[in-house]
């Protein structure tokens, strides 16, 4: 069975060291989907200026990003990758929803959901849940924006997401009894079927046990 296994989330909740574990674990490439790495020019510019460019720049950025991300991943029969065409959605909406015309962020919508379908199985989402919000303390890397508040406002917004897109939990009692896991499920998209897991876990061990067997399905 093919891996094409995709980490989203907000920065700061573990998504690229858990995506080297998991590559490491089933021997696969880790392909980083990082934005700095993808788009130099931001590569050391803070995430709050970057989100402060203007809406045509920001647009633009963003729409190079899927592009490059297309074919940075289409070249890979499996692969790991610590970001994924959801959250690039997420961010699209964050950032842009007040700033473009509506037709310009379907179509970023679209080729997001097009292009997940197209190239993800496995979508692991952490989300920046209460009890992230109450627990988790963000590394500073001199990116990221440190708020509390920003990163649970776009988390709820790929929550939203997911229920967009068609997510469909597994029944959780059942799940738990066969795997050991309760938040996971499917998403169908074009007729493409992506195995989901919600990974609201903050113990390193724990979330290391709930991705093996979610892998397992």
């Amino acid at each position: 069975m093919g891996y094409n296994i995709m980490f989203a989330g907000v920065s700061g909740v573990g998504k690229t060291t858990l995506a080297k574990w998991v590559a490491e674990t089933l021997g696969i490439p880790f392909v980083s989907g990082s934005y700095s790495d993808l788009v130099p020019e931001t590569k050391d510019m803070p995430h709050q200026d970057m989100i402060n460019q203007d809406a045509a720049t920001v647009f633009r950025q963003d729409m190079q990003v899927l592009s490059l991300r297309s074919k940075r991943f289409r070249g890979e029969d499996n692969f790991v990758t610590d970001r994924s065409y959801f959250d690039s959605a997420a961010y699209f909406i964050n950032k842009l929803s007040h700033r473009i015309e509506p037709c310009d962020l379907d179509h970023a919508i679209d080729c997001c959901r097009l292009l997940l379908s197209q190239q993800c199985t496995h979508l692991v989402f952490i989300p920046y849940s209460t009890q992230f919000y109450n627990h988790w303390v963000i590394e500073n890397n001199n990116k990221r924006l440190l708020s509390k508040y920003y990163q649970f406002q776009v988390s709820q917004i790929m929550y939203g997401l997911l229920e967009l897109w068609g997510y469909t939990p597994y029944n959780p009692l059942k799940s738990k009894m066969l795997y050991g896991i309760e938040n996971c499920g499917t998403m169908e998209i074009m007729g493409y079927k992506i195995k989901v897991l919600v990974l609201d876990e903050l113990n390193l061990e724990k979330r290391e046990f709930i991705l093996k067997r979610f892998l397992q399905l």
